[in-house]
């Protein structure tokens, strides 16, 4: 019983003990009562955990200090267990898993007293299984089959991985010692399917990890190449046609006709081509009843889109060439386009000394003329083939002779005629051009041996 004043500076005081065994001073209440004495946060000594892995000890005035030591372990440990040896206040991390998971920790446990459980901190059977962080696959995606490299990234912070299982998400699994291996994933039978691969370690004590790394990998099914192509007969000249969807003209001389890989798959990563999927290009030539034309008649060129160029086929007829095209995985397509083989324009022409009508004529090439000797020419040239066929020519249209130290120099007669001197370059040297209804065009070049003719024969009487 107190005296109650309402001026704090007069009301009765006294002073109290806590459970605690803190003092605390009290003031008399306005019923003339003592209130109960304070209940304290802690007993002077008395330490706890706190934060992760920290520890806070109570005041002399019965209240919980700082927190210190904390951040030591990791979320993935019980902090709260004192070291075996229970010296001082020191903490150690008994793990909440694995093979320890029978173990407790007994917080009452005091410096003085022994520890609960009683167990070495190299305890084998405290053993921390592995821990997997992560699955990595190279590629992560593609076309089947296709090889994925797995590499796993794991730890063990008390002893060695020894060995590593993965399953690769399409029923099939494999140890190793590795932490990376190889796996072929099949092509499959939809347009796609994601496969999840799982890696898990085990350590030296035949404990399997816990926590196990996933990856994903996507695999596409191939969608084979588009074999097509186009063809130039840009250097072929007049009377040539490309017409890749019917039947090109080509002649078999002077021409340079090329046949060129327009072919794509969809599998390709080069837009706007789409082409570096396909591996291998192979051309061949056949006759029209299907044959093989040449021996031998397959031609792989020297790049995986390699274009054609025509080789020069003295038979005109009907012929076609086939493109088949392969992809990295091995799918296949075809195309072929059809093409005509014309006979080209020749030019030729004989010579002859003979003035008379009834003239021998000679390959005018060594044929030997004396200076000022009258040479005469007799065109054998030889039109192009026609739409006709073999058989049929375009008419020649012109000729452009080219007489080197001849007069006359040049001609655009059919037959000129021309003699020669001496002291002039090349002289002898005879060029003609032909040129046919269908523009196309053939030179051929004949030298003559010009010699200086010896003096006439002349009897002299004797003296």
């Amino acid at each position: 019983i107190c005296t109650y004043n309402a001026n704090p500076e007069l009301n009765e005081s006294t002073t109290c003990n806590s459970d605690q065994g803190c003092g605390h001073t009290i003031y008399c209440q306005s019923d003339d009562t003592w209130p109960t004495c304070s209940t304290d946060e802690c007993t002077t000594g008395e330490t706890q955990s706190c934060g992760t892995g920290g520890e806070q000890a109570c005041s002399a005035s019965c209240a919980w200090g700082s927190c210190i030591g904390t951040g030591d372990c990791t979320s993935d440990f019980d902090c709260y267990c004192p070291l075996d040896s229970c010296s001082g206040s020191d903490y150690h991390d008994y793990p909440i898993y694995g093979s320890c998971v029978d173990y407790y920790c007994n917080i009452e446990t005091t410096a003085s007293s022994p520890c609960y459980p009683d167990i070495e901190i190299d305890d084998p059977s405290c053993n921390t299984p592995p821990i997997c962080s992560s699955l990595t696959a190279v590629p992560s995606s593609g076309v089947g089959p296709l090889t994925v490299i797995l590499t796993a990234d794991a730890v063990d912070e008390d002893g060695t991985i020894t060995h590593y299982e993965f399953n690769f998400g399409d029923n099939t699994y494999t140890t190793d010692v590795s932490n990376s291996v190889s796996h072929i994933y099949a092509e499959p039978a939809t347009a796609s399917t994601t496969y999840t691969a799982e890696v898990k370690a085990r350590d030296e004590d035949f404990d399997w990890s816990v926590v196990n790394a996933e990856a994903d990998i996507v695999v596409t099914k191939n969608i084979p190449p588009v074999a097509s192509l186009d063809c130039d007969a840009g250097s072929c000249g007049s009377g040539s046609l490309c017409d890749a969807d019917g039947t090109s003209i080509v002649y078999n001389q002077n021409c340079q006709f090329t046949f060129t890989n327009e072919s794509t798959d969809t599998d390709s990563s080069n837009p706007p081509d789409n082409n570096n999927h396909i591996t291998q290009s192979t051309w061949a030539l056949f006759y029209e009843s299907e044959d093989p034309y040449g021996s031998p008649s397959i031609y792989d060129g020297g790049s995986t889109m390699n274009s054609f160029t025509l080789p020069g086929m003295i038979q005109s007829q009907l012929y076609y060439v086939l493109l088949e095209v392969e992809d990295a995985k091995g799918a296949t397509a075809t195309t072929s386009a059809d093409f005509y083989m014309r006979r080209e324009i020749v030019s030729s022409f004989q010579c002859s000394l003979d003035p008379g009508e009834e003239k021998v004529w000679k390959s005018c090439d060594g044929l030997s003329v004396s200076e000022d000797e009258t040479v005469y020419l007799k065109d054998l040239s030889v039109g192009s083939e026609t739409a006709g066929g073999a058989g049929t020519e375009s008419p020649i249209s012109n000729w452009d002779w080219t007489f080197a130290g001849g007069t006359p120099s040049t001609s655009s007669l059919q037959e000129p005629t021309v003699s020669f001197v001496q002291g002039v370059a090349n002289t002898g040297r005879i060029e003609l051009e032909v040129t046919d209804s269908a523009g196309r065009t053939d030179t051929i070049t004949r030298d003559l041996i010009i010699t200086i003719p010896l003096p006439e024969w002349q009897e002299i009487a004797p003296i």
